[in-house]
Parts: C-alpha cells; sequence; structure tokens
C-alpha cells in the first residue's frame, strides 16, 4: 500500500540523513588531526623567504623577503639598475629550501624595506636609536646576510622620473638616487 511505501521511504531518508552527518563528522574529525601551521613570527624560515613582517591582526599571514639578493647572472658585480630591478623581482622564482616554491615575488616599498632593516638587521636588538638607526650603538644581531657598508638598496618607491627611493642596512638610513646606478635587490612576497 501507499502508506507502507511512504513509511519505508521515510525509514530511508532517515538513514540516509543519519549517514551524511556520520560523514560531515567523519571529516572533522579527520581535519582535527591534521596538523595546523604554526604562527609567523619575525625570522622565520617560512614561505621561501625569511619572515620581516606578521600581521598583528592574523599571524598565519606577513611579508618575506628572499634570501638572496638579486643580480645579474653570471656578473661579477653586485646589484642591479632600478629598472631591471622591478622586472627581476617580478620574474623571480626561488630556490627549493625546503619551505616552498614560489613566483610572486615583488621589489618593496621604502616602507617595507624600512620594517625588514627594523626586524631583520636589528633582529633581538636592544637599543631603540632614532629612526631606528645604528649610527652610535651598531647593532650586532643580525638576520638576512644583507650587505652594509657602502651598498644601498632598491625600493619601488618612485620619486620624480628619474630617481627612486633606496634603503641603507648598515644605519637604516633612507635616500633618492638616480636609477642609472646599480644598487643591491631583495625581492619579497606576501604569504
Amino acid at each position: 500500500t501507499n502508506a507502507t511505501n511512504i513509511a519505508a521511504l521515510e525509514s530511508r531518508i532517515a538513514a540516509l540523513d543519519i549517514a551524511v552527518l556520520d560523514i560531515a563528522a567523519l571529516e572533522a574529525r579527520i581535519a582535527a588531526l591534521e596538523p595546523q601551521p604554526s604562527p609567523a613570527n619575525v625570522g622565520d624560515l617560512r614561505e621561501g623567504g625569511i619572515v620581516f613582517w606578521v600581521d598583528p591582526d592574523n599571524n598565519m599571514q606577513g611579508l618575506v623577503c628572499a634570501l638572496e639578493d638579486l643580480s645579474y647572472e653570471g656578473n661579477d658585480e653586485t646589484g642591479l639598475y632600478w629598472d631591471d630591478a622591478i622586472s627581476y623581482s617580478n620574474s623571480y622564482t626561488n630556490s627549493d629550501t625546503g619551505t616552498g616554491v614560489h613566483s610572486d615575488w615583488y621589489l618593496p616599498s621604502k616602507e617595507e624595506l624600512q620594517l625588514m632593516y627594523v626586524n631583520l638587521q636589528r633582529f633581538e636588538c636592544t637599543t631603540l636609536t632614532p629612526d631606528y638607526r645604528d649610527i652610535d650603538d651598531p647593532c650586532e644581531t643580525h638576520k638576512g646576510n644583507f650587505l652594509t657598508t657602502g651598498y644601498m638598496y632598491w625600493s619601488s618607491t618612485e620619486y620624480g622620473t628619474t630617481r627612486s627611493w633606496r634603503q641603507s642596512f648598515e644605519d637604516g638610513y633612507q635616500s633618492r638616487g638616480g636609477r642609472d646606478y646599480m644598487r643591491q635587490v631583495r625581492a619579497i612576497r606576501a604569504f
């Protein structure tokens, strides 16, 4: 009869609902057992580079810099011209160091370079000089292997049509420089 068929159908539907709930519960249990990524910390090797800034609202996101400076392949001179610094950074893919291979790198802004200086070049420093510059009281703890004495790093921040901002990792000084000079380049990426 129809009543018997309807009761049997309702019983099957109830059994299917229980099965769907069981699958969802199993998936939730499996997800809970999977290792969760640890929060990022400045100085960590992660996401293809060295963490130099962590988002204060989400410690799973931040910025990393490449492990090494970019330069012309096969050239003994260090550094790049500014236009090449932009294109080399945008086309950079890091080597596999166990932290992931990525191809979404770019040339940092002057503000991002300053964060790199403050958080990596002055890693675990206890002195707080004005603007985090070390002139009379140099800090000896460093991360990132940045070149210091006499070297400047290009930023993507432009100043007019022929100059851009650059950063010293010796003392934290930022200045504007002509783009027709070779400067150091350290690509960064967001994670």
